[in-house]
């Protein structure tokens, strides 16, 4: 229907709003659980259920081994502006070693174009809903 002409790929409910399962799997696809190389992952989202995100970094961690870090938990971070958290959560989606985003989100398709822009393989990048 309209969602496949307008984005080219159709808009199921887990590419809108992804579940915590659809996630997950989207860590895996991208190769989360084989790579031993790093140190965190960071998470970008403007959810403000903190019992949800929670729940994500403990099931993150479990998985993978991995903690979850969020901008707004660096000490750096406290004299940010509010207005200026999104863009630098954007500029360091963009330069991480692989993205996992919403192809629905405008903030996800961003940090897809500052990443084409870095010069970054698109196989470093998974969206929630689409496969990997």
């Amino acid at each position: 229907g309209v969602a496949r002409l307008r984005f080219g790929f159709a808009a199921t409910p887990a590419a809108c709003d992804p579940t915590e399962a659809d996630i997950l799997k989207s860590l895996e696809d991208a190769g989360l659980e084989r790579s031993s190389s790093l140190a965190g992952l960071f998470l970008a989202t403007n959810s403000q259920n903190e019992f949800e995100v929670e729940r994500l970094a403990s099931q993150v961690l479990s998985r993978f081994g991995l903690p979850l870090r969020r901008l707004q938990d660096a000490v750096l971070a406290e004299d940010l502006a509010p207005e200026h958290r999104p863009v630098v959560e954007l500029l360091i989606a963009a330069r991480a070693d692989a993205f996992v985003g919403n192809a629905i989100s405008t903030f996800s398709m961003n940090v897809l174009m500052e990443r084409d822009v870095r010069g970054q393989l698109r196989n470093s990048m998974s969206f929630c809903g689409l496969g990997p």
